[in-house]
C-alpha cells in the first residue's frame, strides 16, 4: 500500500502535466495572432503583416489628349474577419473610383473601378487613391492604395493657349497676334482651324498639313475699330483624333479712362457713431460712347452699393462708407463692367487704397 501510494504520487505531477501540455497546445493553435491573420490560412507568404494588400501600381502610355482611362484593379483581405470600406479619396478631382462591394470577406478580393477624365496637356499625371477599411470584429482601421500613372501624348501642340488682340481705335491701328502649331508626332497631320465663336478677325490659314516636327504660325488680325469682344478658335488634328482650342480676347487700347486710377478714401476714423472719410470716394469712367452701360459688380465691405451718374460720355461712380465697417488686413479692389449693346464687355479694376486713423490700426494692406 505504502509502494502504490508513492507511485501514484509520483505519476500525479505527470499526469497534471500532460493534461495542461494538451490544453495549451489546443488554446496555441485557437488563439489570433496580434497582426489579426492566423496560421492556417492559404494566404501567400510575406502577406501576413498586414490586413489587406495593396495591387500593383497601374501604367497606362501614350494616353491621347481629352481621351479617358478607365482602369479596374482589386484589394485584398488579408485578415480572419471581414473588412468594410468606409471610404474613397482620390488625390485628384479629375477621377470617379467605385468599390464592386463595400465589405471584403476574410481571404477574398473585391475589384476597384474608376475613370481619369482626359487631361488636355500632355505629361505625365499620377493619381492616387485611398481605400479607408475597418475590421468588423476588432474595428481596427486599415488603408490600400490604389496608384494610377499615365503618360498624356499629343500629336499637335499649340502655344499660347490665350490670343490678346489690343488695337488703337485713336490711332487706326489694328490688333494683330499669332499662335504656332507644330506636329510632335511621327506621322503627317492635318489641322484644321475654325472659329466657333464668332469674332470679326481675319485668319492667315484655316488648313494646314504638317509633317513630323514641322510649325507654322497662324496669324490673327482685328480692325481698329472691333469693340471688345472674346471667342474661341478650334484646331482639329486628323478629323476628330485630337482637339485643341485658342481663347481670343479683343480689347481696344484705351477703351475708357479713369479718373482717378486709384480710389483714395483718405484717413477713415471711427467713432461710437460710427466711420468718417476725409474724402469722398467717387470715380469718374470716361470715354464712354452712347450704348455703354458702367455697371458695378463687386467692391470691399466698407464701400456701401454705389450710385452711378451718367452725363454725356462720363459716367461718375460715387460710394458710401458701411457706418458699422470693421477693418481687415487687405482691401479689395472696385471691379465696373463695361458693357456695350452692339457686343462685347470688359472689366476694370480700381485699387482702393485708406488711411486708418482713430478707431483703427494705422496699416492695411492693398489687394491688386
Amino acid at each position: 500500500m505504502a509502494a502504490e501510494k508513492i507511485y501514484k504520487n509520483k505519476l500525479f505531477p505527470v499526469v497534471v502535466g500532460a493534461v495542461l501540455l494538451s490544453i495549451f497546445n489546443a488554446v496555441a493553435v485557437c488563439v489570433v495572432p496580434a497582426n489579426g491573420t492566423t496560421s492556417g490560412t492559404d494566404f501567400e507568404p510575406g502577406m501576413q503583416e498586414g490586413l489587406v494588400r495593396s495591387p500593383e501600381p497601374l501604367e497606362f502610355a501614350a494616353v491621347q489628349l481629352n481621351k479617358n482611362i478607365e482602369f479596374s484593379t482589386s484589394i485584398r483581405n488579408l485578415c480572419d474577419e471581414p473588412l468594410d470600406i468606409t471610404s474613397i479619396a482620390a488625390s485628384c478631382g479629375c477621377a470617379d473610383i467605385l468599390p464592386a462591394a463595400q465589405t471584403i470577406q476574410p481571404g477574398a478580393e473585391v475589384a476597384i473601378t474608376g475613370t481619369i477624365k482626359g487631361r488636355s496637356h500632355p505629361g505625365a499625371i499620377s493619381v492616387r487613391a485611398t481605400v479607408s477599411l475597418r475590421t468588423r470584429r476588432t474595428k481596427r482601421d486599415c488603408q490600400a492604395e490604389v496608384l494610377i500613372t499615365a503618360d498624356i501624348v499629343s500629336i499637335l501642340t499649340v502655344a499660347p493657349e490665350r490670343i490678346m488682340l489690343v488695337p488703337q481705335p485713336s490711332e487706326d491701328i489694328a490688333g494683330t497676334s499669332s499662335f504656332a502649331l507644330t506636329n510632335t508626332s511621327k506621322s503627317p497631320v492635318t489641322a484644321q482651324i475654325q472659329t466657333i465663336t464668332p469674332l470679326d478677325i481675319d485668319v492667315s490659314v484655316d488648313k494646314c498639313d504638317l509633317q513630323p516636327g514641322q510649325s507654322v504660325s497662324v496669324n490673327l488680325r482685328c480692325s481698329s475699330s472691333v469693340p471688345v469682344a472674346s471667342g474661341t478658335m478650334k484646331i482639329s488634328v486628323d478629323g476628330d483624333a485630337e482637339e485643341h482650342y485658342v481663347r481670343v480676347v479683343i480689347r481696344p487700347q484705351s477703351s475708357v479712362t479713369l479718373d482717378p486710377e486709384t480710389l483714395v478714401l483718405g484717413v477713415v476714423t471711427k467713432s461710437r457713431d460710427g466711420i468718417a472719410t476725409s474724402h469722398a470716394p467717387r470715380l469718374t469712367v470716361r470715354g464712354l460712347t452712347d450704348d455703354t452701360t458702367v455697371i458695378p459688380v463687386s467692391f470691399p465691405g466698407i464701400l456701401c452699393a454705389p450710385v452711378v451718374t451718367r452725363e454725356g460720355t462720363d459716367a461718375t461712380v460715387a460710394f458710401g462708407i458701411t457706418p458699422d465697417f470693421q477693418q481687415v488686413q487687405t482691401l479689395d479692389p472696385v471691379k465696373l463692367l463695361i458693357v456695350r449693346k452692339q457686343g462685347g464687355s470688359e472689366t476694370v479694376s480700381v485699387p482702393l487704397v485708406a488711411f486708418f486713423g482713430e478707431g483703427f490700426k494705422s496699416e492695411t494692406e492693398i489687394r491688386p
